[in-house]
């Protein structure tokens, strides 16, 4: 794979712990067009406003339609999307909202070894299940922690990132990258006295990657980043290094493991939990760093899985935690216009400056498409999400979920000519 190509993976692939896409092969084409469609989509959740103590079943209406653009030329690679949307609830009419999402993910080949990447992903919903898969370009280390399932809220969240390349040799790549993104949340449902953190993440890292066999790469990286929690109350500043090794054992199949360590200083203290045992802070941690990457994509099976553990914001209910995060996607063709999706989710995330409590999240979907014709496709799926906590904290803050979806597409592409 040539590095120096903007039409390829932004780095060989998964040497910087990317992020794998679960896609089939034949879907990784790039074209000069403009892509557009509507999706229509009814949802029952048996816990809409995400209290275990008082459960409401609700029903909901989504309108969404969707505008993308992709762009391949000698020297560039651009693709931009855009969705607005507007949903409308049966038993909840005051929580009827728009959302907005947009993306954007764009290559360009400065000189002949150098490669400049940029990426974005911008939303605004009140739709906590929407947070809990968000497709966002980068490495897994730099991926904002949207795992928890909070009480109905307006989310509005962006995360940006720059990376740029020097191949400075046959195999050899060095780099650095940028990156930042914020969490907020506003007009927050369940009660007086609920509230969520608002989180602001920077960082920064540099790279050395070399490829000691055809298939086999090593590579280390320094990192930086600094997380703000409600505009200070909480601040903390962490330092990392770690070791990375990523091994094609076949054409479509690949593993990335990383290891290393996190040093990291709080001050202040932040959550919306009350514990009954706490601990005084300890400013000043060593946490370890530790991780695999998988992706194995076949002419009609496809796996993405990652397991990690690192320094990483709270989601909303804690400040800076020690994060252990593990899920996995699976795909598959059942007949020529039917596929299936299961993906598994767990993470437990637990405080870095001495507290005795965090929060667990299990979450599993399941999944069916079948595709009418070309342009036109139904889906369905189920949802279970269980969120337990070592605090004590509202009730409302226990959210339990069900959630059944159905919904209907249709898309269309337009070439733009050469």
């Amino acid at each position: 794979m040539d590095s120096s190509n903007p039409n390829t993976p932004w780095l060989p692939v998964l040497i910087n712990g990317e992020t794998p896409t679960p896609a089939f092969s034949g879907e990784l084409e790039r074209g000069n067009q403009i892509s557009g469609g509507m999706t229509v989509a009814s949802g029952y959740d048996d816990n809409a406003l995400s209290q275990n103590g008082r459960q409401i079943g609700n029903t909901s209406f989504t309108f969404l339609p969707t505008l993308s653009w992709q762009q391949s030329r000698p020297r560039s690679l651009v693709d931009f999307n855009y969705s607005p949307g507007f949903t409308v609830n049966q038993r909840l009419s005051e929580l009827n909202s728009s959302t907005q999402d947009a993306g954007l993910n764009a290559q360009f080949r400065l000189t002949e070894y150098s490669t400049l990447r940029i990426h974005d992903a911008f939303a605004v919903t009140n739709n906590g299940w929407a947070s809990t898969s968000s497709d966002i370009p980068g490495s897994v280390l730099h991926q904002p922690n949207q795992s928890v399932l909070t009480p109905l809220a307006r989310i509005t969240s962006n995360q940006f990132g720059a990376d740029l390349i020097q191949r400075v040799g046959t195999g050899t790549i060095v780099g650095g990258s940028g990156s930042y993104s914020l969490l907020n949340y506003s007009n927050v449902q369940g009660g007086p006295g609920v509230q969520l953190i608002d989180t602001r993440t920077a960082g920064a890292e540099i790279f050395y990657l070399h490829r000691f066999l055809p298939r086999h790469w090593i590579g280390v990286t320094y990192g930086f980043e600094r997380f703000t929690f409600n505009g200070g109350v909480e601040d903390t500043q962490s330092h990392s290094a770690l070791l990375f090794d990523t091994i094609t054992i076949q054409p479509h199949l690949t593993l990335s493991l990383f290891v290393g360590a996190t040093h990291s200083h709080t001050d202040g203290f932040v959550t919306i939990g009350r514990s009954s045992t706490f601990v005084p802070s300890t400013p000043t941690q060593w946490s370890p760093d530790t991780g695999a990457v998988l992706s194995w994509e076949g002419e009609h099976n496809s796996l993405a899985a990652t397991v990690s553990r690192r320094v990483d914001s709270g989601g909303g209910i804690l400040g800076t935690v020690d994060r252990l995060s593990v899920s996995a996607v699976l795909r598959r063709q059942l007949r020529p216009h039917w596929s299936g999706t299961i993906s598994f989710g767990y993470d437990d995330n637990n405080p870095v400056d001495g507290a005795q409590f965090g929060y667990r999240t299990v979450s599993g979907i399941v999944s069916v498409q079948r595709q009418i014709r070309r342009d036109m496709t139904i889906a369905a799926s189920y949802a279970r999400v269980h969120q337990s906590y070592g605090v004590v904290i509202p009730t409302q803050l226990f959210p339990d979920h069900n959630r059944a979806l159905l919904s209907i597409s249709y898309s269309f592409n337009r070439p733009l000519g050469r």
